[in-house]
């Protein structure tokens, strides 16, 4: 179903390359809501259909299978006419600048106001303003070949917004760029994001940037896999979306901007692919990095403290002499020796539905709603709890 007021809406989405035998399929039943004011990132290996994603949103390509809304018009099977008029509302931004040479920066973010029916002085005027506007206000004069890389990105940037867009679609906007710069674009791509009230979508392989974006899109092979809202529906394979973000540094940023709801969701489809993977290690050893699973238990306690407004939250497991162990918790104990007296305990089962485990959370006065947020993690807590323990 689509989302009401989505600037794009893709349900049940498939695409094709080629034609007869070779005949390809590149996308695989993408469903998607969009909304103003976000930054989405498509983030996938090459060759997943990242681009192939973007420019069928951006109308350069005919949408094949399914139902692609943007800006409130069906593209599949849009004519001609109706494709160009959805292109003139969206700002498109590419992995190389691609300004030219012989124009100053202000000629050449004045080109894309060229069909407008503004004067040649708002032109001139709206250029500056938005050059201005994204660091350039020193540069206005200047030609492409005496600004640095950033700089000239930051024109296309410009380029790309001086029409006001409703949506703005960027391919690697951070690929040249060294990790300050990429941090910039993105963060001004973001803050305009806001001010102006359109969406912006973002194809990138830069781990370095992904804490800016609002939701995460992961493309693998045609598919969605992804735990954020925007691919709720589609949500498998939690864990090679965590991968880059826990090497990134970013998971748990990520997470604290996913509303409860869905946090919840992304929760118990983690637990799943825990179980899974727990029955992958009854069958035989895997070499499958045991620094994930505990990475991604920690982040998920320091979400249930932010949601709860508790001070910690820590795991212990069953020892061998009958006690509890320490096995991971948020903040990390240094020098764990003894547990928290008055701490808010909710029992941790196995597969076999017995205790194994038990999770506290710290909190100076107990809340029913509290606890009741809590017991939300328990099961899947238990499951990702199940492998660190194994895996260790």
């Amino acid at each position: 179903m689509t989302a009401p007021g989505s600037v794009v809406a893709l349900s049940g989405v498939d695409h094709f390359l080629g034609a007869g035998a070779l005949r390809k399929q590149i996308l695989f039943d993408v469903s998607a809501d969009i909304h103003p004011g976000e930054l989405v990132m498509v983030m996938g290996p090459s060759g997943s259909g990242k681009t192939t994603l973007l420019t069928l949103m951006g109308a350069l390509r005919t949408t094949v299978r399914g139902s692609l809304r943007v800006l409130g018009a069906e593209l599949r099977g849009a004519n001609s006419a109706a494709l160009i008029a959805v292109r003139q509302r969206i700002g498109f931004i590419f992995q190389t600048h691609l300004l030219l040479e012989s124009l100053s920066a202000r000629q050449n973010v004045q080109m894309a106001l060229g069909a407008s029916g503004l004067s040649r002085r708002e032109c001139r005027r709206r250029a500056g303003a938005m050059l201005e506007k994204v660091g350039l206000a020193a540069h206005v004069e200047s030609a492409p070949a005496h600004l640095s890389v950033g700089q000239r990105q930051r024109v296309a940037v410009a380029r790309a917004l001086v029409r006001n867009p409703e949506l703005v679609l960027a391919d690697e906007p951070t690929s040249a760029l060294d990790r300050q710069s990429g941090r910039d674009v993105v963060e001004l791509l973001r803050r305009l994001a806001r001010e102006r009230g359109c969406a912006v979508v973002i194809v990138t392989h830069d781990n370095r940037v992904l804490d800016v974006a609002d939701r995460l899109m992961y493309l693998e092979d045609g598919r969605l896999s992804s735990f954020a809202p925007v691919t709720s529906a589609h949500a498998a394979h939690v864990l090679t979306t965590f991968r880059p973000l826990i090497e990134s540094g970013h998971l748990g940023t990520v997470m604290a901007r996913i509303a409860q709801p869905e946090f919840v969701e992304m929760l118990r489809a983690l637990g799943a692919e825990a179980e899974q993977f727990l029955n992958t290690l009854d069958f035989g050893d895997t070499a499958s990095a045991p620094a994930i699973f505990r990475a991604t238990t920690e982040a998920v306690l320091e979400r249930a403290v932010a949601l709860t407004g508790a001070s910690a939250a820590h795991v212990w497991v069953n020892a061998a002499d009958g006690g509890l162990t320490y096995l991971c918790g948020y903040p990390a104990l240094p020098a764990p020796s003894a547990r928290a007296e008055n701490a808010l305990c909710v029992p941790l089962l196995n597969r076999e539905m017995e205790v194994f485990a038990l999770a506290e959370l710290h909190m100076e006065i107990h809340s029913p709603e509290a606890e009741r947020v809590f017991r939300d993690f328990a099961r899947p807590l238990g499951l990702l709890a199940q492998v660190c323990r194994r895996l260790a």
